[in-house]
């Protein structure tokens, strides 16, 4: 069954890490004594053969906002590595998703995800996302969408469209990945990365006050003494951190309109 349902080794170890996580956790908390799945990856066999799983580097991102000397190709670069949106999904962004833009809360609602409905913070991006909007609303027929097409019967730019103004930027600014044009999937993967490093160093940030308190570790000061709403605080702040190595200097660097 689980062959069938997986049907490449990059699924199986994406589906086997995600549960190999939750066994750890709970052997971590005393709920377990063991983790049946600390070695299947090798027992396996199982590799990662396709390079298209690399994600970008921040340095990568940056050469791609440098490249983007448009509101709407910038815009594009933000909704991709800065929100960690899929291709289709950025086409189609509508101001009605837009919610909070001027809270501590900013964020995209979706209505139908892949996943079901579910809303994107926005942490970073806020006011190259602002800038484009108020162009566009300057033209009394704009219909909403944050990147129309006249030539569409959707009202908004194609998937397709994105990957290769993806690809076209890649390619002003010399960015490669294995010696390829890197696609758009590759910028979300860089999110998903950020956002892993952002939490390990939140993590490493409270290991200091566990040693200061004689606590066991960083997660027992995380669960214990910290509520939800402060560890998502740190959270976000932790990954604006990386986007900022991303983007914030060539967006500090680039000349005002």
């Amino acid at each position: 069954m689980f062959d069938a349902e997986r049907s490449t080794d990059a699924s199986k170890m994406e589906y086997t890490t995600t549960v190999t996580n939750w066994y750890d956790r709970l052997v971590r908390h005393g709920r377990g004594k063991f983790n049946p799945l600390e070695h299947a990856m090798t027992e396996f066999g199982w590799e990662r053969e396709d390079p298209d799983n690399r994600p970008l580097e921040a340095t990568d991102v940056r050469a791609l906002y440098d490249a983007a000397e448009s509101l709407e190709n910038r815009l594009l670069v933000v909704a991709l590595a800065g929100w960690g949106l899929r291709s289709g999904e950025a086409a189609r962004l509508h101001q009605r998703q837009l919610v909070g833009l001027d809270s501590d809360d900013p964020r995209l609602d979706f209505q139908e995800r892949k996943n079901g409905p579910s809303s994107v913070s926005l942490l970073y991006g806020l006011s190259v996302l602002k800038d484009r909007r108020n162009a566009l609303a300057e033209d009394e027929t704009w219909n909403g969408y944050l990147f129309p097409s006249s030539q569409s019967s959707a009202g908004h730019i194609a998937s397709n469209t994105v990957r290769n103004r993806f690809r076209s930027l890649a390619s002003d600014a010399g960015v490669q990945v294995r010696g390829h044009r890197p696609k758009p999937h590759m910028a979300r993967r860089f999110w998903y990365t950020a956002y892993q490093q952002a939490t390990a160093n939140l993590l490493d940030r409270l290991e200091g006050i566990a040693a200061d308190q004689g606590s066991a570790s960083a997660e027992v000061v995380a669960q214990s003494y910290l509520s939800n709403e402060e560890l998502r605080t740190a959270r976000r702040d932790a990954m604006r951190e990386k986007l900022a190595e991303a983007l914030e200097r060539a967006e500090a660097e680039r000349p005002s309109e």
